[in-house]
């Protein structure tokens, strides 16, 4: 019993200081400015908590996003940069104060920007970060303490380069984010 409180410690402090040490955000990977739409799908056990659509604009020192609700009603701006961190731009209702716009921010940073500090795999004193190509051309980013997953990305690139379906998921927490490209725009 004392070994598992113990490695639930370990795992607990090491996902709190150690893992900045494995990744960096690349904004210098994005070499011209860039906005797409997504439609956009979030599970939480299964239940689908959102369906709606996601406009990203990426530049080279900035993830700009505004997410809407089916009918292109706008429920949420916000962006993320290198230097300021997350910033909302604009909320409505209650989605301001809830958790889904820190952690939306969170997962499209994970999913656009992070990349591991050497290539494919860097190692912290208990966590690993790994990008990788998989034989079918999809990409496979996650990040994992010991033998636990806290989170994973899965793309599947097309001929144009764009990523058609990205799903993200975050095992211990049984979240899902599906993200699949309309079109350039």
């Amino acid at each position: 019993m004392k070994s598992i409180f113990f490695m639930l410690f370990v795992v607990c402090l090491s996902s709190c200081s150690l893992m900045d040490s494995v990744y960096e955000s690349r904004f210098s990977s994005v070499k011209e400015p860039a906005a797409e739409l997504f439609s956009m799908r979030i599970e939480h056990k299964k239940s689908v908590v959102f369906t709606g659509l996601l406009a990203l604009h990426a530049s080279r020192d900035l993830l700009a996003y505004t997410l809407l609700d089916n009918t292109g009603v706008t429920l949420l701006t916000a962006e993320f940069s290198a230097e300021s961190g997350y910033r909302l731009i604009q909320a409505t209702g209650k989605l301001g104060d809830s958790y889904l716009s820190q952690s939306l921010a969170t997962t499209l940073q994970r999913i656009f920007l992070l990349e591991p500090r050497q290539q494919p795999c860097s190692r912290g004193l208990f966590s690993v970060f790994c990008k990788t190509r998989l034989k079918d051309g999809s990409w496979n980013k996650n990040l994992s303490i010991g033998p636990f997953t806290i989170w994973e990305m899965n793309s599947i690139e097309t001929v144009r380069g764009v990523d058609p379906v990205i799903v993200y998921s975050q095992p211990c927490q049984a979240l899902m984010v599906k993200i699949e490209s309309i079109e350039s725009l």
